[in-house]
């Protein structure tokens, strides 16, 4: 039972190793990765191609969330992105929370997660010292086109200089529940 235990977990990772140089959308590589599949994004391990050609992501993103609070004032709360953490926190979870707020709790198929999100911010605000109890607690989608290099070439590490584009989509009231 050890033997093939063992077999079956160096199986599961040569296929997981294998699968980014597939065809993503083959019906048969669909069909054959279906364990894997699940392994993977239960682990939150897959890994897609959207950074690279021949279809890269047009568009730099993330989330923030408005705090509103009972006396007017008003703050931004940015949810943690690589860039913010340090080297270890970044490998070990800080990418894996971006794709998650990225390719999931922006997205509007995605809107059962948008409470917890808000909640998530709540909780992360009130473990601060001295903290306040917002009375609301908005999501914010925040873009930014990628120009095509050819056209405008931005170096590395280089702010743009345009504004993000910004969308409320979903307000918590806190007070509510």
């Amino acid at each position: 039972m050890k033997k093939i235990l063992i077999n079956i977990f160096i199986v599961m990772n040569l296929m997981m190793m294998l699968r980014a140089q597939l065809d993503a959308q083959a019906p048969v590589i669909n069909f054959v990765y279906k364990p894997v599949t699940f392994v993977q994004n239960y682990l939150s391990m897959w890994r897609g191609w959207n950074m690279f050609s021949p279809n890269p992501l047009r568009t730099n993103q993330y989330i923030d969330a408005k705090i509103v609070y009972k006396d007017g004032n008003r703050e931004i709360w940015d949810f943690p992105r690589p860039s913010s953490n340090d080297l270890f926190a970044r490998y070990m979870w800080g990418e894996r929370f971006r794709k998650y707020t990225s390719d999931a709790l922006r997205l509007d198929t995605k809107s059962f997660l948008w409470e917890d999100g808000a909640k998530f911010v709540l909780k992360k605000i009130m473990e601060e010292p001295n903290a306040i109890l917002p009375e609301k607690i908005i999501l914010r989608r925040r873009w930014l086109p990628i120009p095509k290099w050819d056209k405008k070439f931005i170096p590395h590490r280089e702010a743009p200089k345009e504004h993000y584009n910004v969308f409320e989509y979903y307000t918590y009231e806190v007070g509510q529940q």
